[in-house]
Parts: structure tokens; C-alpha cells; sequence
């Protein structure tokens, strides 16, 4: 860049506007502010952009090294664990068993509404809250079921 001076005269020396360690620009002009703060978005956004990029990378390249495991290796099947309450599990196959020899009582646990909506057939409404208060009228010969659903 060429400064423009009259004849005679030596050259304008302005001050740059960055004031980058209190040195004096020749050659270039000083700057406004609209235009520094222009740079340093355009600086910041370069710099996110790449870190943001960055990221990237690194996280595709963990999951390029974990897909390449082996991919016929079979996943051992684990038994689920007990239940919290220790009470035994049956399938509705075991329970329309023991119904057709006479050798459960089913109690429905839902709301006495839920109940008369549907229900199991020959299941007494016990709803949750009443169970304790009302187990001294459950036979105590017969395997006893609850359902909530």
C-alpha cells in the first residue's frame, strides 16, 4: 500500500488501531471499530467452527473403533434378576392351569372402578390399600395370585 503525500512532505504515520505491542503502522490504515469487532467475530466463529469440528472427528472416530468388533460374537444371555418382593412369577399359561384344577384364588389389586370395567373371571377386587386388612379372608389351601393389570 502507497500512502499518498504531497511533495516535500514525508509520509502521514498514523497509529494502528490494533495497538499491537505500541508500534506504529506504516502502511496500514488505521482501522474503525465496526471493523475490529468485525474480525474478532469472524475470529471466535472460525475458532468454534473448528472445534466443533473437532468434536466430531473424535467422536465418529470412537465409534469407527468400537463397530469394528467382532460382529458375530454372541451376547450371552443373562437371567433376569429376582424379583424385590421374593414373590414367585407364573405365566398366564401356569395360571389358566391351576384355574381349571380349582387350586388358585386370583385377586385384583386395581381400583373397584378398573374392576367392574373387566376383569379375570372368578377374581375377587381386593384394590391395593385393602389387601393386609382384608388376608384373613383368603384361603390359606390354595395358591394366591394378585394382578394389577
Amino acid at each position: 500500500m502507497v500512502l499518498y503525500t504531497p511533495v516535500g512532505k514525508e509520509p502521514a504515520i498514523r497509529p494502528c488501531a490494533l495497538h499491537l505491542f505500541s508500534k506504529v503502522c506504516k502502511l496500514v490504515p488505521e482501522l474503525t471499530k465496526k471493523g475490529i469487532i468485525r474480525m474478532r467475530f469472524i475470529t471466535l466463529g472460525l475458532l468454534a467452527f473448528f472445534v466443533a469440528m473437532g468434536g466430531l472427528v473424535a467422536c465418529n472416530s470412537n465409534e469407527a473403533i468400537s463397530s469394528q468388533g467382532p460382529k458375530n460374537a454372541p451376547t450371552p444371555k443373562q437371567p433376569p434378576p429376582p424379583p424385590a418382593d421374593n414373590a414367585r412369577r407364573i405365566t398366564a399359561a401356569e395360571l389358566h392351569a391351576l384355574w381349571k384344577k380349582g387350586a388358585v384364588v386370583v385377586i385384583d389389586t386395581r381400583p373397584e372402578a378398573e374392576y367392574q370395567g373387566e376383569h379375570i373371571k372368578g377374581a375377587i377386587s381386593t384394590p391395593t390399600g385393602t389387601v393386609l386388612g382384608r388376608a384373613h379372608e383368603l384361603p390359606r389351601n390354595k395358591m394366591i395370585v394378585a394382578y394389577c393389570t
